[in-house]
Formats: C-alpha cells, structure tokens, sequence
C-alpha cells in the first residue's frame, strides 16, 4: 500500500468518477484504475460501490477511507514540516506568556506568527509571577511577555520592547467585606489575600506585594485565583485589565487605601536573550510585535 494510492482513492471520492479523478491527478484513467484495483487486492476487499454513475464507497470501504483520510493529513503534515525544516524554519519555539498580561492584540502577533509557521510546533506557557523572565534566564523559553520592572536588566543580557501597560490593583468580591468600607492597609489583614505563586527569582519575595495580608494564599495560575476572587475566597493584588467586565458589572470591586499606596503601573514587555542570530520564527515574531511596540508608543505619547 502507497501514500500515491490512497491519493488516488482520495481523488476518486472526492470528484466521483475515475475521468474526473484521472484528470485532477493529471493521469490517465487506465493508470487510475490499475492503481484502485492493486489497492482493493492487497486490503482484500471492495473498497468502491461501481453500480452507479458517481462511484461511491463501500460499507468496508467507508470504515477504510476514514482511515486513510488521517494517513493522508499526517503525511501532508510530515510534507510541510520537511518543507519548513528545509528553509530553516525552527522545528519547535517555546514562548513564556504570563497570563497577567494577556490581551487581544499580543494574541493577534501570536496568531499571525503560528498561521505564518504551520510546520513549526509552538509551546505556550504561563505559571508563576515573573514566570516569563525566569524561563528566559534559564533558556527555557525563546521570547516571553510580561510585566517589566527596571531592575529586570540587572538579571541578563536582553532585547526588549514595550508594547503596552497595566494597571495593578486591588480588588475583591463586594461579598467579602459584608458591606464594610474598607479604607486601611491594617483592615486588609482580617482577610485571606490570593496570591501567584512567586518565581525562583532571586529579586521575587512576598514581600514585593505593595500591600499584605496576614493569610496568604498562593495560586499557581491566574485563572484559579480569578476563580477564588470572584468567590469571595480573599481579596487579590491584580491586574485590573484581567478584571473589567467584573469591575462594570459589580461582581468585584477596587480598594483604594487612604494610608498606603493601593495601585501601580507596570509595562508589558516582550523579551529574549540579545543574540546576533535568531531563526525566521523568532525573527518574524519580533518583527509583528516591533510593529505592535511603535502603534504603543505613539499612543502612550499622544502622538
């Protein structure tokens, strides 16, 4: 059995004669049908219904095609791979993307780059505060996105580029607090606060947090500690962006303290090890958030 022949099977069943077939293929209908019959010889049975004009599978047959059709796919797939492979394109890219910082237009140079490089197989993470910058550092990842402090240039040699801010805030279920005005950090305390677990950084502590809790919970992805935000679990420091649909609609709301500082800015970067060489992938990643870096910055100066 040949990859040809089940081409030539796909071919017949999808234009319904063997004159149609034997012509999409650029063959003669002789060489179709020898190539259809040797098939059905070596499986043992009918795999085609020739009693009707537009030749059809055979109950067997059916089964068989189905089959043959995720043979075929993954051959196309091992083709373009080959092909990717070929040009220099890397076989696999790692990016680190911590969950804080994800918004639509970060994810539309993700789509691009992933529909650009079909035969590059991309691996996608999130994970713990700072998780982007440590997997850089360990060589774990190729390029990642997140939030970006100054003192993370102290940590490596690296290219950078700011493609948008977020607002760090806290916030908590009005359900929490039973309808009291929360206003001191010192209040806070009577509270379970949620937090993303720490990185092995050696900069990151919990006492980076601007604001504590006497009960600190750590969570290992966003989505959970959303999840036990919105249920009145403990209040959280977060990203208020992540947050907006809940905010408006009065499931969670923002403590702003009168004695201690309740909010910060942080850039979102994307980042990687500087290097003279970087593949097509990485280059092309680069290059669409390059553009997504200039539309940020004329925006942030009103330009």
């Amino acid at each position: 059995m040949t990859l040809d022949q089940l081409r030539t099977l796909k071919a017949i069943i999808d234009n319904g004669t063997l004159n149609a077939a034997a012509s999409a293929l650029h063959k003669t209908q002789p060489a179709v049908s020898i190539a259809i019959k040797k098939l059905e010889e070596q499986v043992g049975f009918d795999i085609l219904d020739r009693a009707h004009y537009r030749i059809r599978l055979t109950q067997r047959g059916q089964l068989f095609f189905q089959e043959a059709q995720v043979l075929l796919q993954e051959a196309e797939q091992l083709t373009q791979l080959g092909k990717e492979l070929a040009r220099g394109n890397e076989a696999s890219f790692a990016i680190s993307y911590e969950q804080l910082c994800s918004n639509e237009h970060i994810n539309a140079c993700l789509k691009s780059t992933f529909r650009s490089f079909p035969g590059t197989r991309f691996n996608v993470s999130g994970g713990s505060r700072f998780s982007a910058l440590q997997n850089i550092i360990k060589q774990e990842a190729q390029l990642g996105i997140g939030p970006w402090f100054h003192l993370f240039h102290a940590a490596g040699n690296f290219d950078s580029m700011p493609i948008g801010k977020m607002e760090i805030v806290i916030l908590a279920s009005p359900s929490l607090f039973d309808a009291k005005d929360i206003t001191l950090a010192s209040q806070l305390n009577h509270y379970p606060s949620l937090n993303v677990q720490e990185s092995d950084l050696p900069f990151d502590s919990d006492k980076l947090t601007f604001v504590r809790g006497m009960q600190q919970i750590k969570i290992g992805d966003i989505y959970t500690l959303k999840s036990l935000l919105l249920d009145g679990a403990g209040w959280a420091v977060i990203s208020k962006q992540q947050c907006m649909k809940e905010i408006d609609t009065g499931l969670l709301q923002q403590v702003v303290l009168s004695d201690v500082e309740s909010k910060i800015e942080a850039e979102i970067r994307v980042f990687r090890h500087y290097s003279r060489q970087h593949g097509p992938v990485a280059s092309y990643l680069w290059e669409q958030f390059r553009h997504l870096s200039d539309a940020f910055k004329k925006q942030d100066c009103g330009c």
